[in-house]
């Protein structure tokens, strides 16, 4: 090949550019994105550099999911066995501790496993992302509530998989629509994600106890 005076061009050789920055691997690749798009992909990333440690979405609805397996639930043994005063018997204490764990390993599992069906209902418009998320967190609290209470001679299934399904359904819009508020690039700030997943699962938590 040659270039426009007719001197030979190396081969493999084309239009290079001053640098190799981000942006301008968007600007080229993302030459189909609209003008709103690649500003939304610009600012995305000068937020992903800011943050000190961001976490994805797997890792962020896993630690979501185990906290909030834990902590209602810990609410509703503890008023459970008091209501029927089980405190003092060992069976009851130890049946429950296994329950909880149940919850906080399931919780965890299936928040994980929920990270492509949340990726995807957050860029949906937030009538639908909210629909959408109320669904996760009914899917999520049938699931986990049900692998606890079937420790509870398999009686407890029914029951845990009703409550829950209320629970995830408070919860999950919740943390779904602060996670699409302060993320970047489906990423968030760990220091965020924190008392954001405390949080929303305390007060639950402290709704159930009366407090």
């Amino acid at each position: 090949m040659h270039d426009r005076v007719g001197r030979p061009r190396p081969p493999f050789s084309g239009p290079k550019f001053k640098g190799n920055t981000p942006s301008q691997w968007v600007a080229v690749n993302g030459s189909i994105m609209s003008n709103t798009e690649l500003e939304f992909a610009e600012r995305d990333r000068e937020e992903l550099l800011r943050m000190d440690n961001p976490v994805d979405l797997h890792y962020a609805l896993g630690r979501f999911g185990l906290v909030l397996g834990g902590l209602p639930a810990a609410a509703i043994f503890y008023r459970l066995i008091f209501l029927f005063g089980g405190q003092n018997s060992r069976a009851v204490l130890v049946v429950a501790a296994l329950m909880l764990l149940v919850g906080l390993f399931v919780g965890k599992q299936v928040g994980s496993g929920l990270a492509d069906a949340v990726s995807a209902i957050e860029r949906r418009r937030w009538p639908l992302m909210l629909a959408g998320s109320l669904a996760i967190g009914l899917l999520w609290g049938l699931v986990t509530g049900g692998a606890s209470g079937v420790l509870a001679f398999g009686i407890g299934a029914p029951i845990g998989a009703i409550i829950g399904a209320v629970v995830g359904a408070v919860a999950f819009p919740i943390f779904i629509s602060l996670h699409r508020i302060l993320s970047a690039g489906g990423k968030i700030e760990a220091s965020l994600l924190r008392p954001i997943s405390f949080g929303v699962a305390a007060v639950i938590a402290g709704l159930i106890l009366g407090l």
